[in-house]
């Protein structure tokens, strides 16, 4: 967790404290939706061997098949990533990236009461 910190204060993240690794709601951990915006422009500059997992439709991990909760990536070829999330605290929420012409887009949609309306968003 200290690294996390670390990492977030080196990456100017202002809006940022992690109390744990996991992203459960706990007191004093907190991201804001630009910091977020950040990281994900951060993985996507640093880490782009790793960029096409994020676009998986599924995956099948010891014989169980898991599908991506992103449902945009269904529904607009453009979408190629990021991550879901839900938390009863935060409630559903999406960090999603597309690449339209040249033009990367990065959203980021938090505290939607359901699956769907964080894709609609």
């Amino acid at each position: 967790v200290e690294q996390m910190n670390q990492a977030a204060a080196a990456l100017a993240l202002t809006d940022s404290h992690f109390k744990n690794v996991t992203g459960l709601t706990q007191e004093g951990h907190y991201m804001s939706a630009h910091n977020i915006a950040i990281l994900a422009r951060t993985i996507i500059k640093q880490f782009p061997e790793h960029y096409r997992l994020y676009k998986e439709k599924s995956f099948t991990w010891n014989g169980i098949k898991q599908a991506n909760r992103n449902t945009l990536l269904k529904t607009d070829p453009t979408v190629d990533g990021l991550k879901t999330g839900y938390t009863e605290a935060a409630g559903y929420c999406l960090t999603v990236s597309a690449k339209r012409n040249e033009m990367r887009l990065i959203s980021v949609v938090l505290g939607t009461k359901s699956k769907a309306a964080r894709a609609l968003r």
